[in-house]
């Protein structure tokens, strides 16, 4: 594409990319969403919740203790 061609002439451009609009914005405005699924769900909510894989697995504890109890 034409952003990728962009993005490899230009070394030390800086953009913005946010996960939460599955997107990336050049300083001129250009705005390239990607495709659904091209960041990896969990990745994607770990991310944008400030945890981590123990964290996530350490706020479900209740759940899984009631699941084991069973």
């Amino acid at each position: 594409s034409a952003t990728h061609a962009r993005l490899l002439a230009t070394p030390g451009l800086q953009v913005t990319i946010s996960l939460e609009d599955q997107s990336l914005s050049l300083p001129d405005g250009t705005t390239v969403k990607w495709a659904p699924g091209s960041v990896d769900t969990f990745a994607r909510y770990c991310l944008l919740n400030g945890t981590d894989e123990l964290a996530f697995l350490l706020s479900h504890d209740a759940k899984i203790a009631a699941f084991e109890a069973r």
